[in-house]
């Protein structure tokens, strides 16, 4: 996000590209992978239940392992 320490997970329409959904990456371990191409969580700011689904393993995965390396930074920097 602009101006911000936060790092966020953008989600946009591919055909007129308005923005889904906004949302801050949580240090906290809410999030779940579930089979090959659905991530969960529950948004504590807002007290719902999200998933995203994807077409692709791939593109699952991708997304997956950078929210763990968000998460994995975001409690190191906490510790320091």
């Amino acid at each position: 996000m602009e101006r911000s320490e936060e790092l966020c997970l953008f989600v946009i329409d591919e055909e007129d590209n308005e923005t889904i959904l906004l949302h801050r990456i949580s240090p906290d371990d809410i999030y779940r992978k579930q089979e090959d191409t659905i991530i969960s969580w529950r948004d504590p700011e807002y007290s719902t239940e999200l998933a995203l689904s994807f077409q692709e393993p791939t593109g699952c995965s991708y997304i997956w392992d950078n929210i763990c390396n968000v998460q994995r930074n975001l409690n190191f920097n906490s510790l320091n």
